[in-house]
């Protein structure tokens, strides 16, 4: 063998030992970010979803025995940011350096089986569970159908629209114009009267009603469908 081939093999190994090492180091420092947000977002490794966007690409001709990554904020949340990668050797700190990365969540969450108008109700027909990859506001989806029944839509959901507790509000038991009863209770007595609602209102709201004899506009509690009450003293 040649003394030129024998030093390009040499070479060779060298640049595989080099590529080998740095996969290893960007697979460990992966690992442990994804240790981080497992621990932080309570979610399981099949759900957690990371991808490293930009990273130093010399951090393998360091010398090191530990790799930590941590975060500077203080709460964790999916979405695009930057962690930090520290290597040490012993106590000593050799490199710091930022990784930007891309976190995302993956669970099954509420969607809208079928279009549901504005102010209708939620159930098993117009509901239904999909697998979505959220991201940094996935804390405000729905991951059971149970938790809207109850609930009405604030708007029109198209089909296929995973919900977010912006779409959904408690179901409005009386609603603006409408004519409901009113009780007025004086003490020990209750006297049940018309009126026509000013605003829309769930079970225990404070709304606006208008009384159909005086046309006085006062205030009351909405108690259950179409009626409120108004303690007076």
């Amino acid at each position: 063998m040649s003394r030129y081939i024998f030093k390009k093999l040499i070479l060779i190994g060298l640049v595989f030992a080099s590529v080998t090492n740095g996969q290893e180091i960007y697979s460990t420092i992966k690992q442990e970010t994804a240790k981080l947000f497992l621990e932080k977002l309570n979610v399981s490794e099949d759900e957690l979803r990371i991808s490293i966007n930009h990273i130093l690409k010399n951090l393998a001709q360091f010398e090191y025995t530990r790799i930590e990554v941590y975060s500077q904020k203080s709460v964790l949340r999916p979405g695009p940011q930057s962690v930090w990668v520290r290597l040490s050797k012993g106590d000593r700190v050799i490199k710091k350096a930022p990784v930007n990365i891309t976190v995302s969540v993956v669970k099954n969450v509420v969607v809208a089986g079928k279009r549901i108008n504005r102010g209708k109700g939620f159930n098993n027909n117009n509901l239904k569970m999909e697998s979505k990859q959220l991201g940094k506001d996935w804390d405000q989806y729905f991951f059971s159908v149970n938790d809207l029944f109850g609930s009405e839509s604030k708007r029109l959901i198209k089909k296929g629209t995973a919900l977010t507790n912006r779409m959904v509000r408690e179901t409005q038991l009386v609603h603006s114009g409408q004519q409901i009863t009113v009780q007025l209770r004086i003490g020990n007595l209750t006297i049940s009267t018309k009126a026509v609602a000013k605003q829309n209102g769930a079970s225990g709201d404070k709304i606006k009603i208008k009384l159909a004899k005086t046309g006085k506009t006062i205030t009351g509690i909405v108690l259950s469908e179409n009626l409120v009450i108004v303690n007076q003293e």
